[in-house]
């Protein structure tokens, strides 16, 4: 409990040092334990362990900070890369590419993400 105290911690001051203050959601605590147990799932390449900590950032606080959808870009296309499936590996792709639409809701679309949300589509599509 205490590593996961101070694993959100470090990444509550790597925001800060980042310049991007997180929008906190009322449940502050909860928020906090959800993050470090994204933050140590996501280290660990426990990629679908991540993914439900991430879901709960994009349920209950949508605006907290643009890498939760920097991330769940990463954690979604890791799981398509892993995945047997083609159905799963579509709706990994597709949940991954979505993260640019939501990152762009909430944190305003550029000509840059646009850019980037095509070059990401591209090996989805071209397979």
């Amino acid at each position: 409990m205490k590593s996961l105290f101070l694993s959100a911690v470090a990444l509550i001051m790597a925001f800060t040092a980042m310049g991007q203050q997180p929008n906190w959601p009322e449940n502050r605590l909860k928020a906090e334990q959800e993050l470090g147990r994204y933050q140590i799932a996501f280290e660990l390449g426990q990629y679908q362990a991540a993914a439900q900590h991430l879901e709960w950032f994009y349920q209950h606080a949508p605006n907290f900070a643009h890498s939760i959808y920097i991330d769940g870009y990463k954690v979604y296309k890791a799981l398509a890369d892993s995945a047997d499936e083609l159905a799963t590996k579509r709706a990994h792709q597709q949940k991954a590419l979505s993260m640019y639409n939501k990152r762009a809701e909430y944190w305003g679309q550029t000509a840059d993400l646009a850019n980037r949300k095509a070059n990401a589509a591209y090996p989805f599509y071209n397979q």
